[in-house]
């Protein structure tokens, strides 16, 4: 049966039986978000979402998995489109990735689709969603102070201010590209925006806040947000200034760093604009967290658990770390240079490992073999000079009955788009066994499987 959308969209659809059809070709398929598009197509294909955020990912699930259909095939022929076209809009949907990614992944050829799904570019096509990619978004500081300019002028006659979110929206924008070179309060002041006082180093802390876009740990992002809310420490918990400890390290410079936490979170609430920000920051933050993770409890033979203010599958740089694990604060600092950190308090080992490793940012004796065996299963390397019968190897080996926890910290590479990743803490593991002399090998089993992205991530980044 052929028939133009015009036809179908007189016709009553209960007279069309959608498993009559083996094979259903669309043309012009961009057009899937007009209300005749998704009327015939949420018929024909048991109610999948033909609207644009996501017609793209139910490509690959829904309408593959839907009975009697067990494949659907995407002929999409990329020509000359108008330079303002976003393809990246259209592959993150498909992947489900920032847009850094997405640029990542077209040039693999797609490694990190659902099962049972493909995506092939050809060289020329591949060029062109590339070249795209590079100049389609107003991601450069000059050119987001126009966009946010044209929406400020766009929206004058209503005098409501632009918010962070609305921004990103509109632009088509990631948070990284906000603070890539500078802060969300930065970009509005450059705009001619009303935005609050600046203080006296909005520019420094601002600079700053890019290291926050890793968080997703809800205690860490509730924590911030009661410290948006108020510069009082009366009443916070030990859990709390160890994680406002943490927010210290990560966003005040130590060249106006201030000596106590009662100063710093009164050096942070002298700026309102960098308060103001991060009210916006931290639900945005907490919108994008990917993974469903779990508080750590560290058991121990008597008494009540250890509570360390850290989510196991939650993301954290060395620093978040160490201040919830109370080795690093305003009265001393840690030993960061090691992939392996001995917290005596908690009888915990603390293994940092980065999967892709290089010759030129590690030295050959460091160069250890780490990598994902299954979901629940990992290879880690001791350090070169450790032996099965020193005191450190018998404490991995035997942790379990000493009540000791090796806990494991990590991340593909040590940097992603010019800045440092952070580790991802997939949990608390133990013992399965061990071979070898400095280095020792061990494998460790996770007290909880991987995230599934995260290990194929992993298993890509170690080869």
């Amino acid at each position: 049966m052929f028939a133009s959308i015009q036809s179908l969209a007189q016709v009553d659809l209960k007279q069309l039986d959608p498993n009559a059809f083996d094979v259903v070709i669309i043309d012009e398929f961009h057009h899937a978000a007009a209300p005749t598009y998704r009327r015939l197509l949420e018929h024909l294909f048991g109610g999948a979402k033909a609207d644009s955020a996501r017609q793209a990912p139910q490509l690959g699930r829904g309408l593959r998995r839907h009975e009697r259909k067990d494949c659907v095939t995407v002929l999409d022929f990329i020509g000359q489109s108008h330079r303002q076209f976003r393809f990246d809009l259209r592959y993150r949907a498909v992947t489900g990735t920032t847009r850094t990614e997405v640029e990542k992944q077209v040039q693999l050829g797609f490694p990190f689709l659902p099962a049972g799904c493909s995506m092939q570019l050809d060289r020329v096509a591949t060029q062109i969603v590339l070249g795209n990619l590079k100049s389609a978004i107003p991601s450069r500081r000059p050119a987001m102070v126009r966009e946010l300019m044209a929406l400020a002028g766009a929206r004058s006659a209503s005098r409501r201010r632009i918010t962070l979110p609305e921004f990103l929206q509109e632009a088509g924008l990631e948070l990284e590209d906000v603070y890539r070179s500078g802060s969300w309060s930065g970009l509005q002041r450059d705009a001619g925006l009303a935005v609050p006082a600046p203080g006296p180093y909005e520019t420094l802390i601002g600079d700053r806040l890019a290291g926050l876009l890793h968080v997703d740990d809800p205690l860490r992002l509730e924590a911030y947000e009661r410290l948006a809310a108020s510069a009082s420490l009366i009443q916070r918990t030990d859990v709390d200034r160890r994680l406002v400890t943490g927010f210290h390290f990560a966003a005040i410079p130590s060249k106006i760093a201030p000596k106590t936490l009662a100063e710093s979170v009164a050096l942070l609430h002298a700026h309102p604009a960098i308060v103001e920000e991060l009210r916006e920051l931290i639900p945005l933050l907490d919108e994008r967290s990917e993974h469903l993770t779990y508080p750590l409890d560290l058991a121990r033979p008597t008494g009540s658990p250890l509570r360390v203010p850290l989510s196991v599958h939650a993301r954290h740089t060395v620093d978040d770390v160490l201040t919830a694990f109370g080795m690093l604060d305003f009265n001393k600092t840690a030993w960061k240079q090691t992939g392996v950190i001995r917290d005596e308090q908690t009888n915990s080992d603390l293994f940092f490992v980065t999967l892709e490793k290089s010759e030129r940012e590690y030295s050959p004796s460091t160069l250890y073999k780490d990598y994902a065996i299954s979901p629940t299963l990992f290879h880690w390397e001791s350090q070169s000079t450790t032996t099965q019968r020193s005191k450190t190897g018998q404490r991995y080996i035997h942790h379990r009955n000493r009540g000791g926890h090796i806990l494991l910290f990590v991340r593909p590479r040590k940097k992603q788009d010019g800045r440092t990743m952070p580790y991802t803490f997939i949990g608390p593991a133990d013992y399965v066994s061990h071979k070898g002399d400095r280095p020792i090998s061990f494998v460790w089993k996770l007290q909880r499987p991987m995230p599934a992205d995260f290990f194929r991530q992993a298993k890509v980044a170690s080869g």
